[in-house]
């Protein structure tokens, strides 16, 4: 007898048993008009999410069930990373589904505490959804023509912010804080040298530019990027507070090579520190220099009618960098690149491909963003930023309560340090919204903060608990920093 005939058959009955006996992906929409199952099965998809949500605002489950790589690898409890070359039941999808969220890191849990994002906003949770379920693109009008009159909108108001003209200035949504910087340098270097798109970098001369020693290494990745290279990245001093010293950044320009970029932080990641901006503005019209400020952690301070001083010059950059999924608490990612200078990121990008961006559309061609991107197909993140600033009501006493609490308490630790605000305050004038990333001007004190917040979030307004739950030992553990009360 043919054994491997006998194993065929074997294999083949088993898949029609348990074809007759679970559902599998081909009995759902689209493939089988099966509206029943289908919506049975996302019921329970929605009810797992529900789950881990309860559980994630829970305070007394844990932020990660932690297990070591090679324990994943090798399974847990029939949870298995492995894909198999047969199609799974939808019951196993649904304990995979479980399982994926049991063993991962819940960053909504009041106790996770990250410095750049955190929080889990219901209504960015729903935007999420949404676009999903939409699953289109970026690219052109005719195929995401709500979600491009969206990023147009919310972009014209991010320029108001700034202090830009609404007319004058462009961006685009992009895939992260790293990328809009590489974007400023590159449109930074078509705006000084346009020949440098057909003739490449062979023929321009070393070129140079400057960035505070503390700021992000995005910036020294993306001169790699480019072909600028990390040698030509200068790095300038800063001062006991981290901020980049204005003297020693005119000193490192008349240095020498060609400088054409000056990189200005608005929140740098360990500090927190703000650059002086006006200053740094000065030399950059003294020496003709772009300016570009990243300003993807410190830009929701511009929502902030207390702290937006510290934004102070920023009207002045050509490119700023703003990651709303920061401060503003927007559910990740959501960053973007915006240029004073309209026209340059579609001079600087465009290849006119025939296919998407024909010159006969019946529409305004100025609405197919695709060709001011670097990417072709570019992911809909603006319907969660979108969604959660109309959602976002004026909430002026909380934020007052919270400064006033947070000083009365500990006044004497933080000298020369700013606290920020409660995660639903708004800016007065137009309404607009800050989100659970929580600083000082010059020291991370996310731990203590959150726990304020979470106190807030439960309608708990006794210093006391707030404290205990902190550490009952009252020694408050900051994220570098230990101090005693």
């Amino acid at each position: 007898m043919d054994l491997s005939y006998c194993s065929y058959t074997l294999e083949f009955f088993l898949i029609f048993v348990a074809k007759n006996l679970f559902n599998f992906s081909i009995d759902l929409l689209p493939t089988k008009n099966d509206e029943e199952n289908t919506m049975q099965f996302l019921m329970e998809v929605v009810e797992i999410i529900l789950n881990y949500i309860r559980k994630t605002f829970d305070r007394t489950s844990k932020v990660l069930d932690f297990h070591y790589p090679h324990q994943l690898l090798e399974g847990l409890d029939g949870f298995n990373l492995k894909v198999s070359d047969h199609p799974e039941p939808l019951e196993q999808l649904l304990v995979d589904c479980r399982d994926t969220l049991k063993y991962g890191v819940k960053t909504g849990h009041p106790r996770f505490f990250n410095q750049l994002s955190t929080g889990l906003d219901i209504i960015g949770l729903a935007g999420e959804w949404l676009t999903a379920a939409a699953n289109t693109n970026m690219f052109t009008y005719e195929i995401a023509p709500v979600f491009i009159i969206m990023e147009d909108i919310l972009l014209k108001k991010m320029f108001e912010m700034i202090g830009w003209s609404q007319a004058e200035a462009d961006g685009v949504f992009s895939p992260g804080g790293t990328i809009s910087n590489l974007y400023s340098q590159l449109v930074a270097r078509y705006k000084r040298f346009p020949e440098v798109k057909t003739q490449g970098a062979a023929n321009l001369p070393r070129l140079v530019l400057f960035t505070s020693e503390l700021s992000h290494y995005s910036i020294k990745k993306a001169a790699a990027v480019l072909g600028i290279g990390t040698d030509n990245v200068i790095l300038v001093k800063c001062d006991e507070r981290g901020k980049l010293i204005p003297a020693e950044l005119e000193a490192k320009i008349c240095a020498g090579f060609v400088p054409f970029y000056v990189n200005a932080t608005a929140g740098t990641t360990v500090y927190g520190a703000f650059d002086p901006l006006s200053e740094i503005a000065d030399l950059c019209e003294k020496y003709s220099l772009w300016m570009h400020v990243d300003a993807a952690w410190g830009g929701g301070l511009l929502m902030s009618r207390k702290h937006c001083y510290k934004m102070k010059g920023i009207e002045r950059a050509n490119s700023v960098t703003w990651n709303p999924h920061k401060i503003m608490g927007i559910p990740l990612q959501c960053s973007a690149i915006l240029i004073q200078e309209k026209g340059l990121l579609q001079g600087c990008n465009k290849m006119s491909a025939e296919y998407l961006f024909q010159t006969d559309k019946q529409y305004n061609m100025s609405y197919d963003t695709g060709d001011k991107t670097i990417q072709c197909g570019r992911h809909v993140d603006v319907f969660k930023f979108w969604l959660m600033w109309k959602a976002k009501p004026l909430c002026l006493g909380s934020l007052e309560f919270f400064q006033s609490a947070f000083t009365l308490l500990f006044s004497p630790f933080l000298q020369n340090l700013f606290t920020f605000q409660h995660s639903e305050t708004l800016h007065p004038r137009e309404g607009r919204f800050i989100n659970t990333s929580y600083f000082c001007g010059y020291c991370l004190v996310n731990t203590l903060n959150f726990y304020f917040l979470s106190a807030l979030r439960d309608g708990t307004c006794y210093l006391t608990k707030v404290l205990h739950d902190i550490n009952p030992t009252r020694k408050v553990l900051y994220k570098f920093t230990s101090l005693s009360l």
